[in-house]
C-alpha cells in the first residue's frame, strides 16, 4: 500500500504540513478553491487511484464500486489523524506514538484495515 507508506513517511517528515493544512481548513480554503494547480496535481493521483481499483475488480481482488476519492480520503484521514494529533493521545493514552515500532505497527494496521475494505464480499457476508 504505497500509498499508506507514502502518506505516513512524509506527515512524519514533514510536520509544519499538518499545521499548513489546519490553518487552510480555518481559512475557510481560501487559497486552495480557486487553484488550477491543486486541481492538476491530485486530479492525476485521484485517477491513479481509480485504475488501480479497476484492476483490482477485473483480476478479482478488490470489490466493486469502491470510490477512488473516498479511498483516498480514508486513507488520509487515517495518516493525518494519527500525526495531528499523536502528541495529546500520547500523553492520554501512555503510548509514545512518536516511536518508530508505534508507528510501524500503526502502519500495519491501516494497510490491514484497509485491504479488509476491499477486500469482495464472499457468500453469505453483507450488510
Amino acid at each position: 500500500m504505497l500509498l499508506i507508506d507514502f502518506s505516513l513517511n512524509y506527515l512524519a517528515q514533514h510536520r509544519e504540513f499538518i499545521r499548513m493544512l489546519a490553518d487552510e481548513n480555518a481559512l475557510g480554503g481560501a487559497h486552495v478553491k480557486d487553484s488550477d494547480t491543486f486541481r492538476r496535481t491530485n486530479s492525476p493521483l485521484i485517477e491513479m487511484i481509480g485504475a488501480t481499483l479497476r484492476e483490482g475488480e477485473a483480476r478479482g481482488i478488490f470489490r466493486k464500486g469502491v470510490d477512488p476519492l473516498e479511498l483516498y480520503i480514508s486513507i488520509a484521514g487515517m495518516t493525518f489523524f494519527y500525526f495531528a494529533n499523536s502528541l495529546t493521545m500520547s500523553a492520554i493514552f501512555g503510548r509514545d506514538l512518536s516511536a518508530p515500532e508505534t508507528l510501524a505497527s500503526y502502519r500495519n494496521h491501516i494497510v490491514a484495515l484497509t485491504l479488509a475494505g476491499l477486500r469482495p464480499e464472499t457468500a453469505g457476508e453483507g450488510g
